[in-house]
């Protein structure tokens, strides 16, 4: 459908600590790089060269209702914005870990995220702090 996304499920108590800014580096220039390689495809790969949008995204743990994605904000760099910017999503705990032990249950949970991640890029604008990483207000906490 034209659009990449770069997923991490991570394993942090966002009540407690979030990732920090080893995990967000790691996941930006996942992203960076994954985005440029695409860009510059030689012509015979064709179904990789349609990509036109992308997302980028760092998954938390969190006992949750079944099914459910909960918004958590996004972090970016906003001294450099062709980075973008990494959505946080907290989702079932058990669930997620049942995707990891069986590939056959991954597509519902993507598809889920993939969902999220489309209605809240355009809903939520980042905090940029100048020279600092920056987090957007989501629900940290209850």
């Amino acid at each position: 459908d034209g659009r990449l996304y770069v997923l991490d499920a991570k394993y942090y108590n966002h009540r407690n600590n979030i990732p920090g800014w080893p995990d967000y580096t790691k996941q930006f220039f996942y992203f960076y790089t994954i985005r440029e390689r695409l860009e510059h495809l030689p012509a015979s790969l064709p179904a990789l060269r349609g990509v036109t949008a992308y997302a980028n995204a760092l998954l938390l743990p969190e006992t949750l209702a079944g099914g459910e994605v909960r918004y958590l904000g996004t972090v970016s760099l906003p001294w450099c914005a062709t980075l973008g910017r990494i959505h946080l999503f907290l989702l079932d705990i058990h669930e997620m870990m049942q995707a990891y032990l069986d590939p056959s249950m991954r597509a519902a949970v993507q598809e889920r995220v993939f969902a999220a991640i489309d209605w809240e890029q355009d809903k939520n604008q980042t905090i940029c702090l100048p020279g600092r990483l920056s987090l957007s207000p989501g629900e940290a906490s209850d």
